[in-house]
């Protein structure tokens, strides 16, 4: 479905297209992911997460086709979670509303989290699309402070249900629910001025 522009293109026309159609306009939803930590699925060194990656030209043609149909066909964002800040600039030409990329804890060495979001050098806002509440050597509020003064536009934490070794949002929502409640003039997620 990647590398082959028929299947692609069938994609798009009976699945995509048609959920966009329903939920484009949905207030309940800010952004539409493409795809979760695509390098994963690419031919590139520390890619080749999976039995059959295709070429970076490939993920970055199917990319930009889905941001394509979900402008065309909602009013909401389009990004892509990147698996690492270090591979950014797979997305930069892909039409996306805003960067995301992820952090763990084993990536502070190479990419840390103290990193200003200037010296990436994006055309559009970025946020840190997860990072670990269990596992981690950081509070929450740590990771959330950090990524505020670094100028990032939010963060996501990871993850509010999935059951693996770096998530515990019950045990950090109270913590969370501080941070926003203390942060609430800057938390403030809308699209085209309308509050969501």
């Amino acid at each position: 479905m990647i590398a082959d522009a028929e299947k692609r293109q069938s994609f798009l026309n009976n699945a995509l297209n048609p959920l966009l159609k329903k939920y484009g306009k949905n207030h309940n939803i800010i952004a539409w992911e493409v795809m979760n930590e695509p390098e994963g699925a690419i031919d590139i060194p520390d890619g080749r997460w999976v039995g059959e990656p295709v070429g970076a030209s490939a993920m970055q043609e199917f990319v930009k086709a889905v941001v394509s149909a979900i402008h065309a066909n909602s009013s909401q964002y389009a990004t892509v979670g990147s698996a690492s800040r270090g591979w950014l600039n797979y997305w930069t030409d892909s039409g996306l509303d805003f960067y995301q990329y992820h952090y763990y804890d084993k990536m502070e060495g190479q990419y840390p989290l103290s990193y200003a979001y200037t010296r990436l050098n994006l055309d559009k806002p970025c946020i840190v699309g997860e990072f670990p509440t269990k596992n981690t050597q950081r509070t929450t509020t740590q990771h959330l402070d950090i990524i505020q003064r670094n100028g990032y536009a939010g963060a996501l934490v990871w993850s509010y249900r999935a059951e693996d070794e770096f998530s515990d949002f019950k045990g950090v929502a109270d913590e969370f629910a501080a941070w926003s409640k203390a942060h609430e003039t800057q938390v403030n997620i809308s699209k085209g001025g309308e509050s969501k």
